[in-house]
């Protein structure tokens, strides 16, 4: 993959095993795609899971070869490249002579990919005269970095636009919680799931729907106005997780309290749903303060050992 174009039909079938992998545990049997491809593989910045696709990697494999074959000239690979397409002598922005066919011919290919998602070639590497050394849109210390070009590649071709995903207990739950998109009794009769009853087993007061399991049902009142009083905040009752979560986002002026707040309103969506599911599937009762001690020790052990961002950058 870091040295071939990876043909198109190739890139499907693994893009295909990789969704049967997330949606199935068996590989030969049909399941429901709760997340659009497209929606998976996008940058978690514009409201996507992050996975990447398989092209955006391999184009961006490919294109770190250019950036190695400037800085990195001393190495045997890298003089056999300069003496056959004879680039002694001539401007940096030459890879490769045009009457040459081979595996770094296709590699330099990979150039056209690049302006189809508006990146120019010198923005991979480029000369600063002044300076004299070569500089990139996509390093890090002076290492090329693949990811922040997959990355770029991704933004250019995957407009989600739904917002960032700003945590990282349960991804694609999270953005599934996020949409109003789980797997609720309404929205499996929707998929043509029969189900014996769509009215919710907690509450037995209205249908059984994505906002109305995380926020509006009783239970989840209950756990919510206990973690929103723990947190010390005031405010009116949500009725949508969307409105929940745009509230976290702008509660404060500290973006870290709010980065705080939009965990741990995260972690208490996961444990309700969770509780629901025990409730559903194993027989066990959902209890307010028991769900609320969950919430918070999985608080404490999230914030202990999630990596610092500010150490990593």
């Amino acid at each position: 993959m870091s040295i071939f174009v990876v043909p198109t039909g190739m890139i499907d079938a693994l893009e295909r095993i990789t969704l049967k992998f997330i949606w199935s545990k068996e590989y030969d049997k049909k399941s429901i795609y709760w997340v659009a491809w497209e929606n998976l593989i996008s940058p978690r910045s514009v409201g996507g899971i992050g996975f990447g696709s398989i092209k955006s990697l391999n184009i961006s494999l490919l294109a770190k070869w250019m950036w190695r074959l400037k800085t990195d000239s001393s190495a045997l690979w890298a003089k056999v490249i300069w003496c056959i397409h004879k680039l002694d002598g001539k401007h940096w922005s030459v890879f490769a002579n045009g009457s040459n066919n081979g595996v770094w011919k296709n590699i330099v290919k990979t150039r056209t990919f690049l302006k189809n998602f508006n990146i120019e070639p010198k923005e991979i590497v480029s000369r600063n005269s002044l300076e004299g050394r070569w500089e990139s849109e996509f390093t890090s210390d002076n290492h090329f970095m693949v990811c922040f070009l997959r990355e770029r590649i991704e933004l250019s071709s995957h407009m989600v636009n739904d917002g960032p995903l700003d945590w990282d207990s349960h991804p694609i739950y999270d953005m599934l919680a996020k949409q109003g998109r789980i797997p609720s009794a309404v929205a499996l009769c929707q998929r043509g799931i029969t189900i014996p009853s769509t009215i919710c087993g907690a509450c037995n007061q209205e249908e059984e729907r994505s906002d109305h399991i995380l926020i509006t049902c009783t239970m989840a009142r209950m756990v919510m106005d206990n973690i929103l009083n723990w947190c010390e905040i005031n405010c009116e009752r949500f009725s949508l997780v969307k409105d929940m979560l745009l509230f976290a986002s702008r509660w404060s002026e500290c973006s870290k309290k709010n980065s705080l707040l939009n965990m741990i309103l995260y972690g208490m969506l996961w444990c309700i749903w969770d509780g629901r599911n025990k409730r559903v599937f194993e027989g066990i009762p959902m209890r307010s303060e028991t769900i609320v001690e969950r919430i918070k020790a999985q608080m404490f052990t999230w914030c202990k050992y999630r990596p610092s961002h500010n150490k990593a950058d």
